[in-house]
């Protein structure tokens, strides 16, 4: 089946018809950690969410051969405003603020005269959901069966095989992000029944406060991205408002410049909505951006705080057809059925 739809994507005629359609002005794209697979054993269980420098080169390298024109997310939002009517624009950008961003990324991007976008969060480390979240994905891949108890009911799944571990992994993200208060706590207790004593990796995000000196680089610009990566639905509105407000607060502070660009906590429609965006614009910022699947149309002028984004995960390493199709609307019309204008 994958073969098929290769071919049929491949076709010249079919990948015209979907660029023209569905591509818009240009796409908005996500990335999360790029590092060697030397350094993989830090990331066991979210290998999904990384690739290799060389891989990372070759895809920037794909968008420079296919004449993308590069914006920052400054341009990319008076592109909007301005409605100018250009195709084939791109903004690259990172989530969460890994170290191996800034030391493995970066140069690629430089080398390149690339910008991009680095949205991170301002809590204390320990109380990011981040490393906890990596935690609990090597926890269950290292068991077989696990179990735990919160607030008296009784959780157990077999995790032998690979679907099992999914399950597991799932059951308790629903869990932790429908919490109002204390996902992190939450993780925690979950994460210490099943494995007594396990910590989560260190020293894997930089700190925020040692951000001053990537801020002056031209090609970069920092973004918001919470406090703690906690899941905005689900916390009442105060709590929502002191995510949007104090991270902007805590970053123009650090890098004595305007912060004006933020990224959802996870994006997806269960985790960001109407109420999200309306207090993201309050808090002021420009530009919010969200994982829905989609490419940007002049439109968008109007949803400056649900920008879509196309996010490049593992099935697209070491495939390059993958990528292009990525790019030019083919998968977008497949996972949106047919919609062009992704939004709320």
């Amino acid at each position: 089946m994958k073969k098929i739809f290769k071919n049929i994507a491949a076709s010249s005629l079919f990948s015209r018809l979907t660029e023209m359609l569905y591509t818009g002005i240009g796409s908005i794209i996500c990335f999360h950690r790029v590092f060697p697979d030397s350094e993989s054993h830090a990331d066991l269980g979210l290998q999904n969410a990384h690739m290799t420098p060389d891989t990372f080169a070759g895809l920037m390298d794909i968008l420079i051969e296919k004449n993308y024109t590069f914006l920052s997310m400054d341009e990319v939002h008076e592109l909007l405003i301005k409605r100018r009517q250009i195709r084939k624009v791109v903004a690259v950008t990172f989530d969460d603020g890994y170290k191996d961003t800034f030391e493995y990324a970066l140069p690629v991007l430089q080398e390149r005269n690339i910008p991009v976008a680095v949205y991170v969060m301002t809590g204390d480390q320990n109380e990011i959901l981040i490393p906890w979240l990596i935690l609990l994905m090597d926890v269950i891949y290292q068991h077989s069966v696990i179990s735990f108890t919160i607030e008296n009911n009784v959780s157990q799944f077999r995790t032998d095989t690979s679907y099992g571990k999914k399950t597991a992994i799932n059951s308790i993200l629903d869990l932790i992000f429908s919490s109002e208060k204390n996902q992190i706590a939450h993780l925690r207790k979950i994460i210490h029944h099943i494995s007594p004593g396990s910590k989560p990796p260190q020293n894997i995000l930089l700190p925020y406060d040692k951000l001053q000196h990537y801020n002056k680089n031209p090609l970069v610009t920092i973004g918001a991205h919470g406090i703690d990566h906690s899941n905005l639905k689900a916390l009442n509105k105060p709590d929502v408002e002191k995510q949007f407000n104090d991270s902007k607060k805590c970053l123009e502070k650090v890098l004595g410049s305007p912060v004006v660009h933020f990224a959802y906590p996870y994006g997806g429609r269960e985790f960001a909505g109407t109420r999200e965006f309306q207090l993201a614009k309050e808090a002021g910022y420009l530009t919010a951006v969200t994982t829905r699947y989609g490419h940007i149309f002049p439109g968008h002028a109007e949803f400056l705080m649900c920008l879509p984004r196309i996010s490049i995960g593992p099935a697209v390493c070491g495939d390059s057809q993958l990528f292009q199709f990525l790019m030019n609307g083919c998968i977008a019309m497949m996972k949106n059925k047919g919609k062009r204008f992704i939004t709320a």
